[in-house]
């Protein structure tokens, strides 16, 4: 079971993603725009309506494919993930949902799709070599949440709020946030939180350890390059080597998103 997706994993033997030709970190596409913005740090940033792009198959294989380049870069060292200020939680999540049950949203697979994209970027992340930070500061689903937990630091709005709209829908949230939210929290305390109809807020999550720092929404970005800067001032060998042995219990994970693919979508 080890190293396996449960949704079958993108190849790309023909890649077409559009990045420049000039500079192979620069990238502008549906899901997301990145830029080199120091020589060893490089930001990505989730653009808006990110579940409805995610439905496209060639969005999807976008990132993944950037995600694969990153991976053989050796001069990166760190990598800025931020989440688009004005995503709407579970208003959008509502209206996806609404398209993804239509005849339409049925006939692209919107909910496979949606699956496979929350689980490749997770495991992507958690396996990328460079130091992964993730900030937001606006309104997230649950799912959305499990890209800043399996992100190495986490850096929320102090007006941001984690809904779970997924309650509406008697569905369980996608991506591996039950998983890690267990792992960290345990049953009981996950059960609380999951179960909960009210919005989770930053501070909460700060109090729970579940990111690591909590300031104004236009001050993420600046927090999140000021600790990439801090790690890049260490050893980043011994850090990547950390990030190695931190590395989740792979077994556990596949048999999460084995159980997600069969029961969710």
């Amino acid at each position: 079971m080890s190293g396996r997706l449960w949704l079958p994993e993108i190849r790309y033997p023909n890649p077409h993603t559009m990045f420049s030709a000039t500079n192979p970190l620069e990238a502008d596409e549906k899901l997301f725009a990145a830029s080199q913005t120091s020589p060893h740090t490089l930001t990505i940033r989730f653009k808006r309506h990110w579940l409805r792009q995610s439905a496209e198959i060639e969005n999807v294989i976008g990132l993944i494919d950037y995600l694969n380049v990153l991976e053989r870069n050796s001069e990166i060292k760190c990598i800025l993930m931020l989440g688009n200020p004005e995503k709407r939680g579970s208003a959008e999540y509502v209206e996806w949902q609404e398209w993804a049950s239509s005849e339409e949203g049925k006939a692209q697979h919107a909910s496979v799709r949606m699956l496979s994209v929350f689980q490749q970027l997770v495991r992507r992340i958690l396996k990328l070599p460079q130091i992964v930070l993730f900030g937001d500061g606006g309104r997230m689903t649950m799912s959305y949440l499990s890209l800043g937990l399996a992100a190495d630091y986490c850096v929320l709005g102090t007006t941001s709020v984690v809904e779970n709209p997924n309650l509406r829908f008697k569905t369980i949230p996608v991506g591996g946030v039950v998983y890690f939210l267990k792992e960290r929290l345990g049953h009981q305390k996950s059960f609380e939180l999951l179960s909960q109809p009210e919005p989770v807020s930053s501070r909460q999550l700060l109090d729970l350890g579940l990111c690591h720092s909590v300031c104004p929404a236009g001050e993420v970005e600046a927090q999140l390059k000021q600790q990439a800067d801090y790690y890049l001032d260490q050893n980043i060998n011994y850090l990547r080597a950390l990030k190695g042995a931190l590395h989740p219990d792979w077994d556990a994970l596949d048999h999460w998103f084995y159980w997600e693919s069969n029961h969710i979508s």
